[in-house]
């Protein structure tokens, strides 16, 4: 059995979008796990119109690792094979799991693989992935492939938007770090599959089409204060001392204040510099938000930092 585990916040139009597409595949073996972080969806109504599904609710919002966590979880108790982790605002136009269910059948050691990720007007936003670890960069590859037709490469970053993993891996890894709340989650999980002596692959074959963005959106409080934390906190636990150090001059002296600049001054959004700046003091401080809360607090932070732009 193949698990698809989609964790949904406030998304039920990109959900459904997202479970047509899959139902259109036609693969018998799916089972598909929707976990409800908003509390917003219609768990009745949606398992009707989709045979199979079920509907998780965590209670509250634990951040996308933890809904992830939540799906892997029941789909490995329920004898998954295999969990595909997907967005919402992905959408599935071709058979993009036979390829990497062939790279995985032929490679015992591949835990985790990704497909190429296409634009809705077809180009590719995901064509492998690089790593800066000067600068605390993965960067997918836009444009092109990496690799030949027919071929997989291994990557340094595999993103969460179209992940397949090997439930077996996932047993040995363990479950996705869950303090990052959202955004470089993907990133650590595929640094725990490499340093656990797992490969990660891209498989060029494999097309999924991923709009981009469609849940939270690139100048959002969301992202820039979680991208701004969660690269120092990436950095701290993976990072080798000398790319920690410049790391830290780079982006104390460089990206801190030109991010801060484009923000109030470019792009004429004040709050947004405010809250680069408190995701950089955060990530600095190794705190688990802008306060120190409770066990309680990634739903009021998420309530009270970021709110919906």
């Amino acid at each position: 059995m193949i698990a698809v585990v989609i964790v949904d916040y406030w998304s039920e139009e990109l959900s459904r979008r997202c479970l047509a597409g899959l139902a259109a595949l036609g693969r018998g073996n799916l089972r598909c796990f929707v976990v409800d972080n908003g509390g917003s969806l219609d768990a009745e109504r949606l398992q009707a119109d989709f045979s199979g599904l079920t509907v998780l609710r965590p209670g509250g919002n634990p951040g996308f690792a933890a809904g992830c966590n939540l799906g892997i979880a029941r789909a490995e108790a329920e004898g998954a094979q295999y969990c595909l982790l997907l967005n919402p605002d992905t959408v599935a136009e071709v058979d993009f799991l036979s390829p990497m269910l062939a790279a995985m059948a032929g490679d015992k050691r591949i835990g985790m693989a990704c497909p190429t990720q296409l634009d809705e007007h077809g180009g590719i936003l995901y064509g492998g992935a690089t790593m800066n670890w000067w600068s605390g960069r993965p960067r997918m590859i836009p444009g092109r492939r990496q690799g030949a037709a027919g071929t997989f490469v291994e990557v340094p970053f595999a993103s969460g938007a179209a992940m397949l993993l090997r439930v077996s891996a996932v047993r040995e890894i363990g479950p996705m770090a869950e303090d990052y709340f959202l955004y470089f989650e993907d990133n650590d999980y595929t640094q725990a599959f490499v340093h656990g002596g797992w490969k990660v692959v891209y498989v060029p074959d494999a097309e999924i089409r991923h709009t981009g963005s469609g849940v939270i959106g690139f100048r959002s409080a969301t992202y820039v204060y979680y991208m701004a934390r969660n690269r120092i906190r990436f950095m701290r636990r993976w990072g080798r001392w000398y790319h920690r150090l410049v790391f830290t001059l780079y982006n104390t002296a460089v990206r801190l204040p030109v991010m801060m600049a484009m923000y109030g001054i470019v792009w004429r959004r004040p709050a947004l510099a405010v809250t680069q700046l408190r995701g950089y003091i955060d990530g600095m401080l190794e705190r688990i938000g802008p306060w120190l809360l409770p066990s309680n607090s990634a739903e009021r932070l998420h309530r009270s930092v970021c709110r919906r732009d």
